[in-house]
């Protein structure tokens, strides 16, 4: 909300607001509430309940429509605050017209009541500082042999640092965030390192726990933590799919075609992707083909087929005779306009344990127009 605009908008309105809640001309039609952001709950922060004129903190900016315009009326509104105990709504505070404190977090919703109609905001958090309001596995599962990262998780927390300001955030860097799985008897431990370090690839197990722990200061006790359980799967358990983004383009200043983007498998698992697996990719000054498949390619394949059409790009990759052996230093060197014709394909076989994973799910670096 700008507030200049509200302002400028206020004052050539300024003689039609303050008389029309009484004018015969005018009806309500409808009050709106806009949604409500970031709430905390600390004794030094208040909220107007509405935004009023200067409010630096208000909840929300409530309008009310009538027959002859939009209006905001900050002084006629009232607000009934609701918090969420388990299931049910209670009161938490009624006939609010100026500003509010909330002294606990939790699940609030408020309702407005202005020009005989009333509304309703969504249901928003209020955050206590040095709470953990949120943590949880990223997925729903993890695939072994995958390498961790501290980006599989989430932790959400609230904080007050030493000039009083509030702020809830993931990555507040003046409290140390510590992430881990176990098994439930402790026969494997895996800690992520605070500025995400791959450490270890996620190890099969029926239950995993999956947690985090926050340290607020270097008193032993300053600290909160949660756990939840999470799935490692073992990946023939999942449906795998392999995913084509690379492509041969052609560079105007040099006159060559130059090889970008990357190959990579995705793993599904009760149908969400729980994994992804770079297969070839390419990197600022290489091309790297990850370790344990077998890269082959093709000649050049001249073709229209558009690469969405998987009926045409499977009989592309069938009517491959020849595979020709990848070198990664010089297979994906710029090529001249001599090597490729126009556009069309460079099809990709690739094999995983003596498995041909491609046979029927092709691989391909696609080759653009000039």
């Amino acid at each position: 909300m700008k507030k200049s605009v509200l302002f400028v908008l206020l004052l050539s309105l300024l003689f039609i607001v303050s008389c029309s809640n009484t004018s015969n001309d005018s009806k309500p039609v409808g009050l709106f509430a806009e949604r409500v952001g970031q709430v905390f709950a600390d004794d030094a922060w208040s909220y107007d309940v509405v935004y009023k004129d200067s409010s630096s903190r208000y909840l929300s900016e409530v309008i009310v429509n009538l027959s002859n315009g939009t209006y905001r009326y900050p002084s006629s509104v009232k607000a009934e605050i609701f918090k969420k105990n388990g299931e049910t709504w209670g009161t938490y505070k009624k006939d609010v017209t100026g500003k509010v404190t909330f002294t606990e977090s939790g699940v609030y919703k408020v309702k407005y009541t202005a020009e005989g109609m009333t509304t309703e905001t969504e249901e928003f958090n209020v955050y206590k500082p040095g709470e953990i309001i949120d943590f949880y596995a990223t997925k729903n599962a993890y695939v072994e042999g995958i390498p961790m990262q501290k980006t599989d998780f989430s932790c959400t927390y609230c904080y007050k640092d030493e000039n009083g300001n509030i702020g809830i955030t993931s990555t507040y860097d003046k409290a140390k965030i510590d992430y881990y799985t176990k098994t439930p008897d402790y026969s494997f431990v895996t800690a992520l390192s605070h500025d995400g370090t791959i450490q270890e690839n996620y190890k099969y197990g029926e239950t995993v726990k999956a947690g985090v722990i926050v340290t607020f200061s270097d008193e032993a006790y300053d600290f909160d933590m949660k756990e939840i359980e999470i799935k490692v799967v073992q990946q023939k358990d999942c449906d795998a799919f392999i995913k084509n983004y690379a492509y041969f383009s052609y560079n105007k200043s040099s006159s060559d075609y130059k090889f970008s983007g990357s190959i990579y498998k995705v793993l599904y698992y009760e149908g969400r992707p729980v994994a992804k697996i770079d297969i070839l990719n390419k990197t600022e000054t290489d091309v790297e083909i990850t370790v344990g498949y077998t890269v082959k390619i093709s000649d050049f394949i001249l073709s229209d087929a558009p690469k969405s059409n998987t009926e045409r790009i499977q009989a592309l990759y069938n009517g491959v005779t020849t595979w020709n052996s990848v070198d990664p230093k010089t297979t994906f060197a710029n090529k001249s306009t001599s090597e490729i014709e126009g556009a069309g394909y460079y099809m990709i076989q690739i094999w995983k344990d003596g498995v041909e994973i491609t046979a029927n799910d092709p691989a391909f670096i696609r080759v653009s127009k000039k």
